[in-house]
């Protein structure tokens, strides 16, 4: 156990796709011997079916204002 830390925010992931997990796990392996890691996420994260290491922390508090695109319309 070391006394560094490594905090990892990811606002944007809700779900297990994509490239966002991949970071985050590739960061955690890579990093693991040399920092205690915790990874503060979305509160909508959904970590169902999804390979988490055991021993990386997780914390799902970041309430994050997502919006949705819509139509774009231009006026003449």
């Amino acid at each position: 156990m070391t006394s560094k830390k490594l905090l990892i925010l990811e606002t944007e992931m809700k779900g297990p796709r994509g490239h966002y997990l991949d970071n985050l796990i590739e960061t955690y392996y890579f990093f693991e011997n040399d920092f205690d890691i915790y990874a503060v996420l979305n509160k909508k994260f959904n970590d169902e079916g999804t390979f988490i290491p055991n021993t990386l922390c997780l914390s799902k508090i970041l309430n994050v204002n997502n919006f949705e695109k819509k139509k774009i319309k231009f006026y003449l």
